[in-house]
């Protein structure tokens, strides 16, 4: 970037150039503030050193929540994005979901433009869900056995792409077994591949990690209770305005709860996304403004 081109009104993330100062530039931050950057930080910097981090809880009901730093804990926003319909009513099959949490959640980037979205990691378990409460899962091997062998049987009497084969996965996908939790992972690759085509970091972290992390160790949800319904407490004695509805609150609230350990995600190996995420953590851009500052940075 060339120090002749007048960045006078110019945006960059949050900042917007405000005018020429020595030899770096003046910016006015979205949160109010106002750095001071040489011209060739541009390149990189989106604020003044100000963070916006979303926290994302995938599901067909994803949970969503986004702070910013600027503003206290209580200002968090936070809200959920369903993906098991359309608008009409109708049901989406598996690849449709997919698409629609990609769009969905493209438009929330959109609208927050987080420096750095947090992630709890998909299961990748088939579990099974009791009729009388579905919020405690458990592996069901028998039920995994059992279809194994129906669908075998079927492939070696009609064939592996047959019509009854497909029968018996349309079966299982519909039954108690939580066919859900076999799409997260489609679905947490669509949202991942938005993230990346709009150039922002994200990370992974455990449910079990983030709720240590986050509510301390050897706290647990009282009897009757479990964790969504400790996300739920923990954001009424916040402040933090929930959503209407508690099943949107279930999951609004556990989004919230990501957000705050976003720096304990485990970044993907992809080299401008771990350095990314480096200057996040140190606050290089901060840095970087106080050096502008006394004049050790050549613009």
């Amino acid at each position: 970037m060339s120090e002749e081109v007048n960045l006078t009104g110019r945006t960059f993330g949050r900042l917007r150039v405000v005018g020429k100062e020595g030899s770096a530039w003046r910016c006015a931050c979205l949160c109010g503030k106002e750095p001071v950057y040489p011209v060739q930080a541009f390149k990189w910097v989106r604020s003044c050193g100000c963070r916006v981090i979303m926290g994302l809880d995938i599901a067909t009901r994803s949970g969503w929540a986004v702070r910013q730093s600027w503003k206290h804990r209580s200002q968090i926003k936070c809200g959920t994005f369903y993906v098991g319909t359309n608008d009409e009513g109708d049901k989406l099959v598996w690849e449709a979901k997919y698409a629609v949490a990609g769009n969905m959640f493209y438009r929330l980037l959109k609208e927050y433009q987080p420096d750095f979205v947090a992630i709890e990691t998909p299961e990748h378990n088939i579990r099974k869900y009791t009729k009388q409460d579905e919020d405690k899962p458990r592996i069901d091997t028998g039920a995994i056995r059992s279809f194994i062998q129906r669908l075998s049987a079927v492939m070696m009497k009609y064939g592996m792409f047959s019509s009854q084969a497909a029968q018996v996965v349309e079966d299982i996908a519909g039954s108690s077994s939580n066919s859900n939790q076999m799409q997260l992972s489609g679905m947490a690759g669509a949202i991942t591949a938005t993230c990346m085509l709009m150039n922002i970091p994200y990370g992974t972290i455990g449910s079990r990690r983030w709720h240590t992390l986050c509510y301390g160790k050897g706290n647990v949800p009282p009897a009757g209770s479990d964790w969504k319904d400790f996300a739920i407490q923990d954001c009424e004695r916040e402040g933090i305005d929930l959503p209407r509805t508690k099943a949107e609150q279930r999951d609004a609230a556990e989004a919230v709860g990501i957000c705050r350990v976003w720096e304990s995600c485990d970044i993907p190996n992809i080299k401008w996304m771990q350095d990314r995420v480096k200057d996040l953590r140190s606050q290089a851009d901060i840095k970087l403004q106080k050096q502008a500052q006394a004049g050790q940075v050549a613009a």
